[in-house]
């Protein structure tokens, strides 16, 4: 047993990459080939017929052939290979009697690399002439990854794995994988198992196309199955309230719906549809993607969760909570929402697509590219390290998937460049390096340069700075750990005044900054679709900032009355409240009354609330005509920052459920309260802003190139989102769409899982003992 361990240690750690030269020292293999000493001799025996020079400026050497003066390579490094083969096949004059003793040096070398992935120390401590099922694996990558496209790779391995099954088999492949996985699991720490670096490059080159798709129960299934173990381990420990969102992503050309279930830090994928070709291109088919999405989210919601129909035909797309917590007593219910990041990446979408700042933005990029040249940046250095510059220019990322709200980073350093961009063409230096260019580029610089005299470009520059710094903001904060949803509402109508000013202008009306007053009317009416104040579909079919759970949640925050201005609920706070009793008693009126009853109680400081003190006044109120027009002032005047402070001094989403210790026992608390102020509007966008470019790359070759970092993140995200579709798939062939709820089966299957793994295991251990017997 102690050899037999020893050697499993020592196979695992020489799988630790696929890309490792198979004749090194420690990697498992044992070379029975020619000695060591017998190739140096012959090696240097091939050096004698050549002469060697080293150019001292590019630090390489050139290696002639004596015979024949020809200059073979030039190289850092030289390789025999190409000196032997020289002499073998081009040099004239030469004998043939050297010709033959260098082809056989040759033809030694590859033989002895063919023997040396052949020839292996078994699992059980022996001498074996097969290849061992990490051989296989390292060999039908390495030998392969030359094939730039997947589909030529992937009938080419799946026929070189087929071939060699019998032999894994034999090997135990399974038993290993299984150890090695559990080996690097121990590696993982509680929030960073997304970021292991040494899963790249081990086993797996191309998720879906690669060797795990055409062996079942290899890393694929196995690594999938402990990091779902581990991603539901830690959704179900965290405090707090988890939500369904639904999100689309395009991958390879094709756009696809991503179902999450997110809480605090942790995205759990669920499930994936596809949609048409293309999304967001134009407006109109926008439209038509936001209505696909709301349809399909409906069936979806439908055919997996517990449907509760009222009278009215209206379905409750919330668990029973009764229900819920009868089977689940420590896990808070599931509340359904969308994703505040992904709303305001939407709003920051239309700005950069719509006609009034694209022919900005456009702008702006030849002027970046006059400005990134490289003699023009050194000139900018020069003078920046003078002090007569006063920023340096920041690098431009105009478009990115998920964070296009930071373009106001760049506006920013471009601002602060003014004067220094409308003095340029004065510049002696420029002229110089002006004078040096061609007469097309002179043309294109002067293009790019006009634009920047008119100070009413800046004007507009200024406008464009200004709101799309007010969404960068909106988006870090929404995506703060500790921001409670309760405080998404104030914030979005802080962006509103944001817009409003937008639209008024800039010290004057937008006319005066040099804005097409066309342009100015699309811009202004597609965006205030966004804003959906009522927390309803917006009309037409776009898709709104705001959500009723996101209203209903400051209507349940303990601390609203500590905003610097009231916030006008519309369509009534009387209508919004008997919607949300509605949605949380499940249609029972008895229940309705008691949550109204409590409702009350906590907006008065009574009955469970009185222990629970403010000094400052009731938010919601009953305005007369005077006092609302005083208060939709007041309103206007709110700002992201206050709203920022606000949420710093009542300390968040701790601070909100710090006073649930108030009224432990209070119904209202317990089944609206608590799951809507722990729910967090960081749990889709933190993951969102790490996933979301790499989800674009799933099905796509293109992931190879990326760093450690952004492969080994792909890599996860791929598999949790192909293993949730499958399991998805096999809870809704098997599971009564009206009668059983999603967060019931989505965990029973977990653990039926873990019961077949357990199962597998042992068959598995069972037929290699049975193997091994037959073998002795």
């Amino acid at each position: 047993m102690s050899s037999q361990s020893s050697t499993d240690v020592s196979a695992l750690g020489a799988s630790q990459s696929i890309e490792s030269d198979s004749s090194s020292s420690g990697d498992g293999y044992t070379n029975t080939s020619m000695p060591r000493k017998a190739t140096k001799k012959k090696n240097e025996e091939v050096r004698q017929h050549f002469t060697y020079v080293l150019d001292e400026s590019s630090g390489r050497t050139a290696a002639m052939c004596k015979h024949c003066n020809e200059i073979v390579v030039r190289a850092k490094v030289v390789n025999i290979t190409r000196l032997s083969g020289h002499i073998t096949d081009k040099c004239e004059r030469v004998n043939d009697s050297l010709k033959r003793r260098c082809s056989q040096s040759s033809q030694e070398a590859k033989r002895r690399k063919k023997d040396s992935s052949q020839i292996v120390l078994g699992f059980g401590g022996t001498i074996s002439n097969e290849p061992s099922g990490a051989a296989i694996a390292r060999s039908a990558i390495t030998n392969l990854k030359r094939a730039t496209t997947s589909a030529r790779r992937g009938p080419k391995i799946q026929s070189y794995m087929s071939s060699h099954y019998h032999i894994m088999t034999q090997e135990r492949f399974d038993d290993f994988m299984i150890r090695e996985v559990e080996l690097r699991l121990a590696r993982f720490d509680p929030m960073n198992y997304f970021f292991d670096p040494l899963v790249r490059n081990n086993y797996v080159q191309t998720h879906g196309k690669s060797i795990l798709k055409w062996y079942p129960g290899t890393q694929d299934t196995l690594f999938t199955r402990k990091i779902m173990e581990k991603i539901t381990a830690e959704v179900e420990s965290m405090p707090g309230c988890a939500s369904l969102e639904v999100d689309g992503v395009t991958c390879n050309r094709r756009s696809h719906l991503v179902y999450t279930i997110s809480k605090g830090d942790i995205s759990l994928f669920l499930k994936t549809s596809q949609l048409g070709d293309r999304v967001h291109e134009t407006e109109a088919e926008a439209d038509d993607i936001v209505e696909t999405i709301e349809t399909t989210e409906t069936k979806y919601k439908t055919s997996i969760t517990n449907m509760a129909v009222d009278n009215a035909g209206v379905p409750a797309l919330c668990l029973g909570l009764e229900r819920f917590k009868e089977k689940y007593p420590h896990h808070a219910p599931i509340t359904i929402t969308r994703d505040p990041g992904h709303c305001l990446d939407l709003l920051s979408k239309d700005c950069v697509d719509l006609q009034l700042f694209k022919n900005l933005i456009t702008d702006i990029e030849k002027l970046t590219s006059v400005l990134t040249n490289d003699k023009i940046r050194g000139m900018m250095d020069k003078l920046y390290s003078t002090g007569l510059v006063p920023t340096a220019l920041g690098k431009l990322k105009m478009y990115e998937p998920t964070r296009i709200g930071k373009i106001a980073l760049y506006l920013e350093s471009l601002l602060k460049l003014e004067n220094f961009v409308t003095s340029l063409q004065n510049l002696k230096p420029y002229k110089r390096i002006f004078d040096g260019r061609t007469v097309a580029t002179k043309k294109s610089w002067d293009e790019a340069l006009k634009p920047a005299t008119n100070p009413n470009w800046w004007r507009q520059i200024k406008l464009a700075f200004r709101w799309f710094n007010a969404i960068n903001i909106c988006q870090n904060v929404t995506s703060r750990n500790n921001f409670p949803q309760s405080a998404y509402l104030p914030l979005v109508v802080s962006l509103k005044n944001e817009f409003d000013f937008l639209e008024c202008g800039f010290e004057g009306k937008m006319t005066d900054a040099g804005f097409d007053v066309e342009l100015q009317k699309d811009f202004c009416k597609c965006l205030k679709k966004r804003f959906n104040m009522d927390g309803k579909k917006p009309e037409g079919r776009c898709v709104g900032l705001l959500s009723e759970h996101q209203i209903w949640a400051f209507m349940c925050d303990p601390f609203r009355r500590r905003l610097p201005c009231h916030i006008i609920i519309q369509r009534t706070r009387g209508s919004q409240l008997t919607e949300m009793l509605t949605f949380f008693s499940n249609n029972d009126n008895n229940q309705m009354a008691d949550l109204r009853s409590g409702f009350n109680d906590f907006t008065t400081n009574m009955g469970s609330w009185k222990d629970f003190r403010d000094d400052k006044p009731k938010l919601e109120t009953f305005f007369s005509n005077e006092d609302e027009k005083v208060a939709i002032e007041e309103q206007q005047k709110l700002r992201i920052k206050s709203v920022v402070d606000w949420v710093d001094d009542t300390d968040g989403v701790s601070g909100r459920l710090a006073w649930l210790s108030v009224a432990p026992n209070d119904l209202f608390k317990n089944t609206i309260a608590f799951p809507l102020m722990s729910a967090r509007t960081s749990g889709s966008m933190s993951v969102e802003r790490v996933a979301k470019p790499l989800k674009n790359n799933i099905f796509t070759v293109n992931r190879n190139r990326l760093g450690f970092h952004k492969a080994s993140v792909l890599l996860r995200v791929g598999i949790n989102l192909r293993y949730c579709y499958n399991a998805n798939m096999k809870i809704r062939g098997v599971v009564d769409n009206t009668s059983t709820a999603l967060q019931e089966k989505l965990l029973d299957f977990h653990a039926a899982r873990e019961d077949v793994h357990r199962m597998d295991v042992k068959e598995a251990s069972e037929s290699n003992s049975i193997t091994e017997k037959k073998v002795e």
